[in-house]
């Protein structure tokens, strides 16, 4: 059976999904990412998050993160974020070794090598960290290490000019202790490891595809959890006149071994086929269907999505996106590193209900705006509660709906520096109107960079979370959270940097997850050193 799922994603990469021509409508132009995504892919990744030496909010959570394998409209509505940290000017060299030390940390290292080839580049990378204990048995550490070699093929060539192939690989731990538990010296080293290949073309305006496959494995040292995830995925698009036709498919199979000694697998396999049209010169649509088979668990809903351009400057958009969700215990376990997973298996729910619309505003290319409203409906939507072991969670599951409204801002960099802030509202509850535990909401961010000269460069950021709970009764309630921070980077010459980080200013006594205090104010200074 896998073999022939296997199959069928690579020849479905023959299929067709595309954009109309552009010419059709000269000097009025949705933005491509509406119908093909292509713009989606051109943005450029943000960096997952290095092991800090502070624990808080993912920077994804700031940054978000678009997967540049992506060509089926994915939270379009959001703006095409730029990487705003201009901390990464060591990219333009051939790597760079830094090191610091602060209050809690020591040592933090942070390497990265590259080497040009021809059509390519083959890069290395390496984190470290170590950090003290702020309260008792709160000390931590972690180390990763990868490589990833990037090559891409002239657009001359006769065979698939354009295409990049990106191959890429990683592994790393993170150690700490259950410090809020009955065991606070009881220790946990989650391991982690992936490996990805990537090949896609989007040079060719007529046909673009996208194959995907990633397989990823976390184990715990201390406890018999083993998992691996496998995900292949195809996609294609293709365009003929004014009308695109296009498929994705989506496997993905996880295998997982825990307590007590069970070996369990499942799988899931996702179809979309949709047509897209251009009605006018200023309106496109996609419609298709999303078809799922996992196990005795099967889907079928349709798929449509519309974009209106209303002025040069002004897109509205409009998405129904019913979808199955399918994750293995390690998806929450690294949102939550505290959770027990002894007995999960791969855990499916199906969002029956899906839709956005959304309005957006660029100004040139001075600064930008969306807004809109998200909303969706679940049965047996997993949350985490605390476990019958104190200072351990564990997932149970209810039925939810969430309407979340939303605004982003983006002020692109000029004279008066780059900002970046959000604010969304999130209301997630289940059928008795109880909000969902650890579910904020009211979410707000910020960060906005200014170079104070052509030397000094400075980050001043803000994330804010109010409006949670640690009980689906929504008896405990747990403090805003608040956490501001500034970063600084000073050049001294070509090959050295200094640089500065302070998190949580205020000294707030912050709590992602009930009893377990993050790090109070915390500073980190160090060098780079640029190859």
């Amino acid at each position: 059976m896998k073999i022939f799922l296997t199959i069928l994603l690579v020849v479905s990469t023959v299929f067709v999904y595309s954009q109309d021509d552009k010419s059709k409508a000269p000097g009025v132009e949705l933005p491509d990412f509406v119908i093909t995504g292509k713009d989606i892919i051109a943005v450029k990744k943000t960096n997952k998050i290095k092991p800090e030496f502070i624990t808080t909010i993912s920077e994804n959570f700031l940054k978000p993160s678009y997967s540049p394998e992506e060509l089926e409209i994915s939270e379009f509505s959001l703006p095409i974020q730029k990487d705003l940290s201009f901390l990464d000017s060591t990219y333009f060299y051939n790597g760079y070794i830094a090191a610091g030390a602060g209050r809690y940390s020591f040592p933090y290292v942070d390497a990265l090598y590259g080497k040009p080839i021809e059509n390519g580049i083959v890069r290395l990378k390496f984190s470290g960290f170590n950090n003290r204990e702020y309260v008792d048995n709160s000390d931590r550490y972690g180390l990763k290490a990868g490589a990833d070699l990037l090559y891409w093929t002239n657009i001359d060539s006769r065979f698939l000019p354009g295409t990049q192939i990106h191959l890429s690989g990683e592994y790393g731990t993170d150690g700490y202790k259950f410090f809020m538990s009955d065991n606070p010296t009881e220790k946990r080293s989650l391991n982690s490891g992936r490996i990805n290949l990537n090949i896609k073309n989007d040079f060719n305006s007529s046909f673009l595809f996208d194959v995907n496959i990633n397989d990823e494995i976390t184990s715990i040292q201390q406890e018999p959890f083993n998992e691996n995830n496998l995900n292949l995925k195809a996609q294609a698009l293709f365009k003929v006149s004014f009308l695109n036709v296009g498929v994705v498919a989506d496997y993905r199979n996880h295998s997982i071994k825990n307590y007590p000694d069970v070996k369990t697998a499942k799988d899931i396999f996702i179809f979309r086929p949709t047509a897209g049209f251009q009605f006018t010169e200023i309106a496109k649509g996609s419609f298709g269907a999303t078809i799922s088979n996992s196990g005795g668990d099967k889907f079928f809903n349709p798929y449509a999505s519309v974009a209106v351009k209303l002025s040069d400057a002004l897109t509205l958009f409009g998405e129904y996106n019913a979808m199955p969700e399918f994750y293995g215990p390690s998806y929450y376990l690294k949102q939550n590193r505290y959770l027990d997973v002894d007995s999960l298996s791969s855990i499916y729910f199906e969002k029956g209900l899906q839709y956005s619309v959304s309005v957006k505003y660029e100004f040139s290319k001075y600064y930008q705006i969306d807004g809109g409203l998200k909303f969706f409906s679940a049965k047996d939507y997993p949350y985490f509660v605390d476990s019958y072991q104190k200072g351990k969670f564990a997932l149970v599951k209810t039925d939810v709906t969430n309407i979340s409204p939303y605004v982003n801002f983006l002020f692109y960099l000029g004279p008066y520096g780059q900002f970046y802030g959000s604010a969304e509202v999130n209301m997630l509850q289940n059928d008795n109107d109880d909000f969902v535990p650890y579910s904020p909401k009211l979410k707000l961010n910020a960060i906005y960079s200014y170079n104070f000269t052509s030397n000094l460069i400075g980050s001043f950021r803000a994330d804010y979370l109010s409006g949670r709970y640690a009980d689906i009764e929504n008896k405990i309630k747990l403090d805003d959270y608040l956490d501001f921070g500034i970063d600084l980077n000073y050049t001294f010459n070509e090959q050295f940097d200094f640089f500065a980080q302070f998190r949580n200013l205020f000294n707030q006594k912050n709590y992602l997850w009930y009893n377990y205090q993050e790090v109070p104010l915390n500073f980190l200074f160090g060098v780079k050193y640029k190859l």
